[in-house]
């Protein structure tokens, strides 16, 4: 682990990554991809109940994979807005529990129904399963908006893992005529898998041993999700920032923490969305971490980060951003 006092790191994100390492220990040897899920379940259960509230339901939406659990986030708002939203966790950790406390601010506060779907995790559900089921998903909320109740304006958002999905998914409608979609959010993402193999940035060199996400973790999490043998084209293929053409997207925002060792990534794709004239904000957020979004019932620095991606949001799919 980086040693924290080189770092000027929010006071309540070093307490808590102090927290997390300590409860890491306790296992004696590295957990199995089923442990590490049971073991971030309970930390993210962890953040309490959340402070803003709307109304919520769960669904079950049909994917060629199978039927697949979503939550559904509705704010006061008439016909409001749909964000369709992927959690993080590595593609073999997280589900829809885990964002709970900032999930309800986001619809509230953006004023939109957020959709965030619980899709399959490697290693017992490999790529491109969980991309397949956020395409259907994406597919099957824009014919049912009725059903949802909510209005036309669609987007897509996601942290991390979920980040990725989100970048897949805006190339995956661009390129087979699916929903028009006015926005896209990352927090944190993964947009270049060959990148973290190869720790191919200044920020994955830097910040290898954490502060919390390192690089062995980022190993383990491609090893489950892609399997042994020959896989360096699926991984060229799950990695929107190796396309070759990124024009005709929806406006984009990434968000992500200074001492993150995705940081370098995210804001390079954030750079080459702009050149190909795509409208694109990219905010690095000092003294945060790898998955804040996680972080904001105990940070103040992480819920004004958020509030960021809030207001992204809100102006982009409400109609306020002439980008949009």
């Amino acid at each position: 682990m980086t040693e924290n006092t080189e770092l000027q790191l929010d006071s309540d994100v070093k307490a808590y990554i102090e927290h997390v390492h300590a409860s890491l220990a306790s296992f004696a040897t590295a957990p199995t991809p089923l442990e590490f899920r049971q073991w971030t379940s309970e930390l993210f259960a962890k953040q309490g109940e959340p402070v803003h509230r709307v109304d919520t339901r769960y669904i079950e939406i049909p994917t060629r994979h199978g039927a697949m659990k979503a939550k559904l986030y509705m704010p006061e708002d008439p016909n409001p807005a749909l964000l369709v939203y992927m959690h993080g966790g590595g593609m073999i950790v997280g589900d829809i529990e885990g964002l709970d406390y900032p999930l309800h601010r986001v619809s509230r506060d953006a004023g939109v129904a957020v959709l965030s779907l619980d899709y399959a995790l490697a290693p017992e559900h490999m790529y491109p399963v969980a991309l397949e089921q956020c395409q259907d998903a994406l597919t099957w909320a824009a014919a049912n908006r009725q059903v949802l109740g909510v209005g036309q304006s669609l987007g897509v958002a996601g942290d991390s893992a979920g980040g990725n999905l989100t970048a897949l998914l805006a190339l995956w409608a661009r390129d087979n005529g699916g929903p028009a979609l006015r926005w896209q959010g990352m927090l944190n993402p993964n947009p270049d898998f060959i990148s973290v193999e190869t720790m191919g940035t200044e920020s994955h060199r830097l910040f290898a041993n954490g502060p919390i996400l390192t690089n062995e973790v980022m190993q383990f999490f491609i090893q489950a999700y892609f399997g042994g043998g020959d896989t360096e084209q699926a991984k060229i293929e799950a990695s929107p920032a190796l396309r070759d053409n990124l024009t005709g997207l929806p406006p984009a925002f990434l968000g992500v923490g200074e001492y993150d060792p995705l940081r370098d990534d995210a804001v390079a794709y954030g750079e080459r969305l702009s050149s190909a004239g795509v409208p694109a904000t990219v905010h690095v957020f000092d003294g945060l971490v790898h998955n804040f979004v996680a972080m904001t019932h105990i940070s103040k620095r992480a819920d004004d980060a958020v509030a960021e991606f809030i207001g992204a949001a809100r102006a982009a799919l409400n109609g306020t951003d002439e980008n949009a």
